[in-house]
């Protein structure tokens, strides 16, 4: 008989980032909001008041050694983003280790194998620890091309796919109200692109430059700032800017724009989904999310006018094709919640400890 739901919620310390361009409500650190750690440890990017030593945001994995004075009082440690923190945790005490990987497959495995993630003092903490996946009592992915690469170096029993989420029903309430304002999505040449990590910013300029009639608005907190100055004048850059501004600009966007060039797990991708933004993205590896080719557009990698016809056909479509496919996009991101990531993750705590 299976007794893990009569087990208590395991006193877990947690190491994570709380990112600046995150935000409030949107990042990993959302799981944290109903897994309820014991404690939370790690650079808050967001917390202008918080002292965290420089030498400790260099090297993050400095946080581990913190793990000393709360091993007494916790079941389990879970790293968020094992490839910025973890590197000593299983030598410093043993307690079960719970570490989340984020990067994309060729990036996870450069860290993996040879440590680079975090340059040339990782490469050297690496080579002291290069064992230490064999230690995990679990490791979680976002994205399961992720698996073929950790099974290289640890049990493929202990891999664990769990997704990112979004906040559902939040969400919803926003794209259902949207829809009763009546935005005519028929003259709406609006398009979106939110994010910075693995974009392919030579091509998204190429491709806005090809469509000069259309307007591209760009969420982004850490752009380039000589890219900036290339933007030609139909991009509307944002770089500081609030959720509910975000969110209308999904609601009355005719698709958003993701030039990728890998994917792990995208809050942007889910989030847009989930206020019923369909995508337009290149066509990269990436299935557990792409298994509807109606509400996310593919177009053959470096290829302008490829992205630039997948783009008219939905821009050209009647207001109500566009209203249904809105919704069938809002739909599909239900099965994306944190609630359930978290439910999934807590089952995973009590199996471990």
């Amino acid at each position: 008989m299976d007794t893990s739901k009569d087990i208590k919620i395991p006193k877990v310390l947690a190491i994570r980032t709380d990112f600046q361009h995150h935000g409030e409500d949107f990042g990993y650190k959302q799981i944290l909001k109903f897994t309820q750690p014991f404690k939370v440890i790690g650079v808050n990017e967001r917390n202008a008041a918080e002292k965290t030593p420089s030498i400790k945001k260099k090297y993050l994995w400095l946080f581990e050694f913190d793990l000393l004075k709360y091993s007494k009082d916790i079941d389990l440690v879970h790293i968020l983003y094992g490839e910025d923190y973890y590197r000593w945790s299983y030598r410093l005490f043993k307690k079960p280790l719970v570490v989340t990987f984020h990067q994309p497959a060729d990036i996870l495995e450069r860290e993996v194998l040879y440590g680079d993630y975090r340059g040339r003092i990782g490469r050297i903490t690496h080579i002291v620890n290069k064992n230490r996946f064999k230690h995990l009592v679990a490791a979680i992915v976002t994205n399961k091309t992720q698996i073929d690469v950790l099974k290289k170096v640890m049990p493929e029993e202990r891999i664990h796919y769990i997704p990112l989420g979004i906040h559902v029903e939040r969400l919803n309430t926003k794209f259902y109200q949207g829809l009763t304002e009546n935005i005519d999505y028929q003259t709406t040449s609006n398009i979106i692109t939110v994010g910075n990590w693995m974009r392919d910013w030579a091509f998204y300029l190429e491709t806005v430059k090809q469509c000069p009639e259309w307007t591209f608005h760009l969420i982004n907190r850490n752009m380039d700032k000589a890219f900036l100055k290339t933007l030609p004048s139909n991009v509307k850059y944002y770089d500081d800017i609030s959720d509910a501004e975000m969110f209308n600009l999904y609601l009355s966007s005719s698709f958003q724009f993701l030039p990728l060039v890998a994917l792990a797990g995208s809050n942007a991708f889910i989030q847009g989904l989930g206020l019923g933004c369909p995508i337009v993205m290149t066509d990269i590896n990436a299935e557990e999310f792409v298994n509807d080719k109606e509400i996310i557009t593919l177009y053959e990698k470096g290829n302008v006018l490829d992205c630039v016809n997948k783009m008219k056909d939905i821009i050209m479509r009647t207001s109500e094709k566009r209203t249904e496919l809105r919704k069938k996009a809002n739909s599909y991101a239900n099965q994306f919640s944190w609630e359930m990531a978290a439910n999934k993750t807590i089952e995973l705590y009590k199996k471990l400890i």
